[in-house]
């Protein structure tokens, strides 16, 4: 007797790789989410998980409500408990602040999943995510002059995030899609001419990337080159833990009292005295756990920070992302947020 197609396999044993047992599956109705939900539909019941469907309606199309439905009774074909929820995306189809609409429906789209993931006491978040979205983040971060932290793309593990299908190609959840009988929705956004625009009118860098850009990599460098840069993210993922696990030493070792001032102080002498590029991840989280959840933290004002730290005579302040004040007082650095003080992480 065959067994199942080869992609199916692999799609099957990478969600077995991720161990959960009570989980929630992102679904959007496309290719990748409902390859996902096929190949869960498959391991729940016969490796006692229980696994939950959220289908988020972000109401910005005329049709995304039929869409969502479409997408709910596909998961139910297959067999899993789903629920569609209805979400409001701040600005609507015109999105508001830093990235635009793309950027505002993922932040209600993530609330509203770690709502759900809270309320089914889940202890995993299911995305889609496969290898060519890894290599389109990667070069996205080579593009922007990121470091290690976003050069490592998305992790297989990321708290209750979890995306057990980096590993696998595009073509992969589209044969899993082919072997279940499913027909994914085709969402207009992921099109060069789709709705969503950047600032400039173009499209979006993401799907520019995927359509222009990958295919003329590949075609000059090769059919591996997806796979070349999926394998780099991995490797400098290992590197930016190895890091940043130094990093939390170095702020252990150098936090100090801050005297009667509102924020968290660092001996200046203990900073000066580390490698740059620990001194840089304890500048950034530092910042970005002042500023708060949300707020974009980047290596200029990381930069900036740090020229303060190893500059003699100059004492601030510095100005950063979410309010936040950097200064030189009384031999420390302290990073204080607009309340006074660091919202810890």
């Amino acid at each position: 007797m065959a067994g199942p197609d080869p992609a199916v396999a692999r799609g099957r044993r990478a969600l077995r790789e991720l161990g959960s047992r009570r989980a929630i599956l992102a679904c959007s109705g496309g290719q990748d989410s409902l390859a996902l939900a096929a190949c869960a539909a498959f391991v729940a019941p016969r490796d006692g998980w229980d696994v939950h469907v959220i289908v988020v309606d972000h109401q910005l199309r005329e049709t995304s409500g039929a869409e969502a439905a479409a997408a709910a009774a596909m998961v139910r074909f297959l067999g899993l408990p789903v629920d569609v929820i209805a979400i409001t995306v701040p600005g609507g189809a015109g999105g508001t602040g830093h990235g635009g609409p793309e950027a505002a429906a993922r932040t209600a789209r993530r609330a509203a999943l770690l709502a759900a993931a809270e309320r089914h006491e889940a202890d995993a978040i299911l995305l889609g995510h496969t290898l060519d979205d890894q290599a389109e983040t990667v070069l996205l971060a080579l593009a922007r002059g990121s470091g290690a932290a976003s050069l490592s793309g998305m992790r297989r593990r990321d708290g209750l995030w979890a995306r057990p299908f980096l590993g696998l190609r595009r073509d992969e959840t589209r044969a899993i899609c082919e072997a279940h009988a499913l027909r994914p929705i085709e969402d207009p956004s992921n099109d060069l001419e789709g709705p969503w625009r950047a600032a400039d009118g173009s499209a979006l860098r993401r799907i520019a990337l995927r359509h222009r850009v990958l295919p003329a990599l590949t075609e000059i460098l090769g059919p591996a080159v997806p796979l070349a840069l999926a394998r780099t993210a991995d490797q400098l993922a290992r590197d930016d833990d190895a890091l940043s696990e130094l990093a939390r030493d170095l702020a252990d070792a150098a936090k100090v009292a801050c005297e009667g001032a509102a924020g968290t102080c660092f001996d200046l002498a203990a900073l000066r005295a580390a490698h740059p590029a620990i001194r840089t991840r304890l500048i950034h989280r530092a910042l970005a756990a002042a500023a708060g959840e949300g707020v974009q933290i980047g290596s200029v004002h990381v930069g900036e920070v740090d020229r303060l730290v190893t500059t003699g005579g100059v004492h601030g302040p510095i100005f950063t992302p979410g309010g936040v004040i950097a200064q030189k007082v009384n031999g420390m650095l302290m990073v204080a947020s607009p309340q006074g003080d660091i919202r810890g992480r």
